[in-house]
């Protein structure tokens, strides 16, 4: 750059003349300002940038987080709830035993408790009978049939015409079909 001083005029070579040396310095400080002003803009720019990439990383974390505890929940029920299916499983067949022996008159004195408390204890786990009767219709989501007995008549084809044992369910799940027998018609 080249200066030459006339009257307390500069002359600068790229034609930007100023009254006094003090005014030059003003440009180049405003030229500097302008300069980080554009850097300023840009680091706010990458900021921005940057802030919204955690906020996004923040709320899929935060979704996953309420996603696996809504799955442990039921998980926890399913192992809940499988415990008692197994449960009422293994006491079935003993329940059973005891139906069978009282329907034959052999049940020894103190058995009609032990029942009773048996089915007691499955009224408090909310598991109760499947009820099935004879002259209903079949439904095999809650019937297992176990033959057939002939009928001549159109209105009994597909209703039960014997229960053989008892089914069991919790609250609307079927843990043990009724098993049946069911009417067909020739």
């Amino acid at each position: 750059m080249k200066k030459h001083k006339e009257n307390e005029e500069v002359i600068i070579d790229d034609e930007m003349s100023v009254a006094q040396d003090g005014e030059v310095e003003l440009v180049e400080e405003e030229a500097h300002a302008d300069n980080k002003i554009i850097k300023m803009k840009e680091k706010l720019k990458r900021c921005s940038a940057e802030k919204q990439e955690y906020l996004d990383g923040w709320q899929r974390a935060k979704a996953d987080y309420v996603n696996a505890i809504r799955r442990f929940k039921e998980e926890n029920q399913n192992a809940a709830t499988t415990g008692l299916v197994k449960a009422v499983e293994t006491f079935l067949p003993v329940l059973d035993s005891l139906e069978r022996a009282k329907s034959m008159g052999k049940l020894p004195s103190g058995f009609e408790a032990v029942t009773k408390q048996i089915e007691n204890a499955f009224t408090t786990l909310d598991v109760s009978e499947v009820v099935a009767k004879i002259g209903t219709p079949f439904n095999p989501a809650y019937h297992e049939a176990f033959g057939q007995d002939k009928t001549d008549s159109v209105e009994q084809d597909g209703m039960i015409s014997t229960v053989l044992e008892r089914g069991w369910q919790i609250g609307g799940m079927v843990i043990r079909p009724t098993k049946v027998r069911v009417y067909h018609h020739k």
